[in-house]
C-alpha cells in the first residue's frame, strides 16, 4: 500500500478550526446549561426521537428548496442572504453573552461588514470566513445539543449519516449543492488550503461532534463530576477527528478516482461507539 502524506499545512489549520469550534461549543454549553433549554419541536419531551426525525425532514426540505430556487434564480444570489442570516445570528448570540444587546448587534454587524469588504479570493478572506462560520456553527451545536436529549441526538446523527451517503453517492444532489456554494464563494463551508489541494469541509461535519458532545456533557454532569464529563466530551472530539482523518486519507489516496466522500458516516460510527461506553 502506498503512503499518502497529508501535509502539515492542512493538518494544522484543520485541527485549529476543529478544536476552536469544539471548545467554543463547550464554553457556550456551560453558559447555557443553567437555562435548561428544551427544543419542543414536535414533541414537548426532549427525549422524543420524533424531534430528531423532524429535524432531518426539515434539513431535507431546506436542501430541496435551495436546489429548486437555484433553477428559478440562476444567479444564486439568494444564497448570500442565507449566509448573512446564519453568520449574523451566531455572532450576535456569542457577543450577547459578553456585551449588551445593542453592542452585540453592532459588533456582529461590523464583523459581517468586514467580510464583504475583504477581497473574496484572498487567503485572508478564506480564513476570516472560516472564523465567522466557526462561531456560527458552535452556537448552533450548543443550542441543539442542549435542547435535545442524548437519544434524539444519536438518532439525528445516524439518520443524517445515512442521508449523507444517499445524497453523495446516489442522488448526488449534495455534491451539486456543494459545487454551487463553492462557485458562488458562499461561506457555508470551511475552505482549508494545503500545498497539495484545497480541502472543503461542510459546516455540518463540525456541527455534529459539537452537538453530540454538548448533549453528552449535559447528560453526564448531573451524575458525574466535571472532569469525567469533560473527558467524555474529549473522547467524542477524538472519535470525530479520527473519522474525518480517515475520510481525508481516502480522498488523498484515491485522488482522481474519488472526487467526493460523505464525511459523516465514519465519524458517526466512531462517536456512537464512544456513546455506548459513557451512556
Amino acid at each position: 500500500m502506498s503512503k499518502v502524506n497529508i501535509s502539515k499545512s492542512f493538518v494544522v489549520p484543520f485541527l485549529g478550526i476543529f478544536i476552536f469550534c469544539q471548545v467554543l461549543t463547550l464554553v457556550l454549553t456551560l453558559y447555557l446549561l443553567p437555562q435548561d433549554i428544551q427544543l419542543a419541536i414536535v414533541d414537548s419531551n426532549p427525549n422524543s426521537i420524533w424531534n430528531a426525525v423532524f429535524l432531518v425532514a426539515y434539513i431535507i426540505f431546506v436542501t430541496a428548496l435551495i436546489l429548486v430556487l437555484s433553477k428559478i434564480f440562476k444567479s444564486g444570489n439568494y444564497l448570500f442572504l442565507l449566509e448573512a442570516l446564519a453568520l449574523f445570528s451566531g455572532l450576535f448570540f456569542v457577543f450577547s453573552i459578553l456585551l449588551s444587546r445593542p453592542l452585540a448587534f453592532l459588533c456582529a454587524f461590523y464583523l459581517l461588514l468586514v467580510k464583504y469588504i475583504i477581497k473574496k479570493d484572498s487567503t485572508l478572506s478564506k480564513w476570516y470566513n472560516n472564523l465567522l462560520l466557526a462561531v456560527a456553527i458552535s452556537c448552533a451545536s450548543a443550542i441543539l445539543g442542549l435542547g435535545l436529549g442524548i437519544l434524539p441526538v444519536v438518532v439525528l446523527l445516524v439518520l443524517l449519516a445515512i442521508y449523507d451517503i444517499i445524497s453523495v453517492f446516489y442522488t448526488k444532489h449534495m455534491v451539486t449543492l456543494a459545487n454551487m456554494i463553492i462557485k458562488k464563494k458562499v461561506s457555508l463551508i470551511f475552505v482549508l488550503p494545503s500545498k497539495k489541494r484545497e480541502y472543503r469541509l461542510g459546516g455540518g461535519d463540525i456541527v455534529m461532534p459539537g452537538l453530540l458532545s454538548a448533549s453528552l456533557f449535559a447528560y453526564l454532569l448531573p451524575t458525574h463530576n466535571l472532569l469525567f464529563s469533560v473527558f467524555g466530551v474529549v473522547c467524542i472530539w477524538l472519535a470525530s477527528i479520527l473519522g474525518l482523518s480517515i475520510t481525508f486519507y481516502i480522498l488523498d489516496k484515491y485522488k482522481g478516482k474519488i472526487n467526493a466522500l460523505p464525511a459523516l458516516p465514519i465519524q458517526v460510527i466512531l462517536m456512537c461507539l464512544v456513546i455506548l461506553f459513557f451512556v
